[in-house]
């Protein structure tokens, strides 16, 4: 009964320390600040495809339709939120939403996505 016990707590830490989303899928990304560069699995396809759903007049209606197309921001405080992605040739692309400053999408510096 004891070693029965054991195998049950083992398995409920186990399945605690498993960070998936409603649908089994890890998420896309943290709303924690990225420190040294964000992890992504991201594309710049699909970062291209979620600007298209942003309005720069709009912020928090840009972050919901953007986070639920590709996720969670991979860095975001109180008056932005950023996503990072690959390029075709492995470069770091990058989508911005700002409350002040409106949206940008385009390239950035390589150390962002690592």
């Amino acid at each position: 009964m004891r070693i029965q016990g054991m195998l049950v707590l083992a398995g409920v830490l186990a399945l605690a320390g498993c960070d998936k989303g409603a649908d089994g899928a890890s998420p896309a990304g943290s709303a924690a600040p990225a420190s040294g560069g964000a992890k992504t699995s991201l594309t710049q396809l699909q970062l291209d495809d979620a600007f298209k759903l942003t309005d720069p007049d709009h912020y928090d209606k840009s972050l919901a339709a953007v986070t639920g197309k590709v996720g969670a921001p991979q860095k975001s405080d109180a008056e932005s939120a950023t996503w990072y992605g690959t390029t075709k040739d492995g470069g770091c692309y990058r989508l911005l939403l700002t409350k002040s400053k409106g949206n940008e999408i385009g390239t950035t510096a390589a150390s962002n996505c690592k």
